[in-house]
């Protein structure tokens, strides 16, 4: 599940990154620029913080299960390597077709769990995007900020420029 919300967090940094904010200004006229760190924002936001928690508590019985089902399996595999020589034909067709069936059944409960999880984290980071996106645009507005760039497609930006705390504690307002 961690790494496939790093995942999420990689894509997320890509599009603010993407989202920079810039006003109608004269040209020569001087520039209010600000640097977020995205990553910062998705470890100690409150929202992420839900996230997380709302997802482990939906989707833990489920891998609870298809854990219990894989130890199940292996359970049945040992059962087969351990007795297949004392086993008769029969009892070991009827077990060899049993770890079959369980195999393709434990096989489409993962598949089923992954598949419903990466939804479940991609339609949350989504909504959590609007509002960080809502969020920047608003300090922007108030700090009369002409761009907004992320800190880690920056090689150097001085720490006077960071926005983050604003932003972590707009979110915090949210709640």
């Amino acid at each position: 599940m961690r790494k496939l919300l790093l995942s999420v967090v990689t894509a997320v940094s890509l599009l603010v990154s993407t989202g920079a904010f810039a006003a109608n200004t004269p040209a020569g006229a001087n520039f209010k620029i600000g640097v977020i760190d995205v990553q910062l924002v998705l470890q100690k936001s409150p929202q992420i913080a839900a996230i997380n928690s709302q997802l482990t508590k939906e989707f833990k019985p489920r891998q609870d299960k298809i854990v219990a089902a894989q130890k199940d399996l292996q359970a049945e595999v040992d059962k087969l390597n351990k007795n297949a020589n004392v086993m008769s034909d029969g009892e070991r067709n009827k077990l060899q077709d049993q770890i079959i069936a369980d195999k393709a059944n434990v096989e489409g409960m993962a598949l089923s769990f992954k598949r419903d999880l990466s939804q479940a984290q991609g339609k949350a980071m989504q909504d959590f995007m609007g509002q960080l996106t809502q969020v920047v645009n608003e300090i922007a507005k108030k700090g009369n900020y002409d761009l907004i760039l992320q800190r880690a497609g920056v090689p150097y930006a001085n720490s006077s420029l960071d926005v983050t705390n604003q932003v972590l504690q707009e979110l915090n307002n949210k709640k």
